[in-house]
C-alpha cells in the first residue's frame, strides 16, 4: 500500500513544474503524479468508514472521527422479533476496533468496503433480541451493503415524550410531525440550542429542526 504525505506531493508538484518544457520528463512526472494521487484516493476509499445508511445499520461520523451507530432489524409484526444494539469507535483507529452494546457490551471491528462495510462482533448474536435475527456471519464479518451516504455527524436518543419537528430553528415554526421517547435521530447540523435532524424509518425519512433539549447523545456503553 502506498502512503502519500504532503512533502512527497509537494516534491512531485515541483518535478512537474520543472519538467514542463521537457516532454519526456513531463510525461514521466505527470504519470507519477497521477499514480500517487490515485493511490491516495484508493487508500482513503479502502479504509474510510463514512456516515450513511447500510443494511440494518445507521452510521454517523463526527468531525473529529468519532463513530457512532445503531443496528436495528425487525422481523415479523405484532410485535415480531427485534434486534437492536448501538456501537461506537474511532474511524482513525488503525485496528478499526469498536464497542457495541445493548444490555451488555461486546468488542468488535468495522472496516470499509467499496460498496459497504464489514461488521464483525464475535458473540454478536447474544445482543438483545438478536439470536434468531442477526446472521451468524456477524462473528467472522458480516457485509452490509451501502444504501445511501448521508451527512450525519451524531446520533441522538429522544428523551421528550413528544419531540416536534420545526421548519426552521424557531419555536413558532413547528410542524405537526413528531417523534417519541426512545426514537433515534440522525444529526445533520447544530445551531445554538437547535439541531437539524433526520428520522429514518424503513425507506422513509423526515427532516427538520428540533430543540436539542428534547434528546441526548446516544449513551456510551456502561461497563458490566
Amino acid at each position: 500500500m502506498v502512503t502519500t504525505t504532503s512533502e512527497s506531493l509537494a516534491l512531485i508538484k515541483s518535478m512537474v513544474a520543472s519538467s514542463f518544457h521537457h516532454s519526456s520528463r513531463w510525461r514521466t512526472a505527470a504519470s507519477v503524479w497521477l499514480w500517487l494521487t490515485a493511490a491516495a484516493v484508493a487508500q482513503g476509499t479502502e479504509t474510510g468508514v463514512s456516515s450513511g445508511r447500510f443494511e440494518g445499520l445507521t452510521l454517523a461520523v463526527s468531525g473529529n472521527g468519532r463513530l457512532v451507530g445503531e443496528y436495528l432489524e425487525v422481523q415479523g409484526a405484532n410485535p415480531g422479533k427485534k434486534c437492536q444494539f448501538f456501537l461506537t469507535g474511532d474511524v482513525n483507529s488503525s485496528d478499526h476496533s469498536l464497542v457495541s452494546w445493548s444490555s451488555h457490551s461486546l468488542p468488535g471491528k468495522i472496516t470499509a468496503e467499496p460498496k459497504g462495510v464489514v461488521l464483525k462482533i464475535p458473540k454478536g448474536r447474544t445482543h438483545d433480541g438478536c439470536g434468531l435475527v442477526l446472521p451468524p456471519e456477524i462473528s467472522e464479518g458480516l457485509f452490509l451493503s451501502l444504501i445511501k451516504i448521508e451527512p450525519w455527524i451524531a446520533l441522538r436518543t429522544v428523551t421528550a415524550k413528544r419531540a416536534y419537528f420545526h421548519n426552521q430553528p424557531d419555536r413558532k415554526d413547528r410542524q405537526r410531525a413528531y417523534v417519541v421517547a426512545g426514537d433515534t435521530l440522525q444529526v445533520r447540523a447544530q445551531q445554538q440550542d437547535w439541531l437539524q435532524v433526520d428520522f429514518v424509518k424503513g425507506a422513509r425519512k423526515h427532516t427538520g429542526w428540533m430543540l436539542a433539549a428534547d434528546s441526548r447523545d446516544v449513551a456510551s456503553p456502561t461497563p458490566r
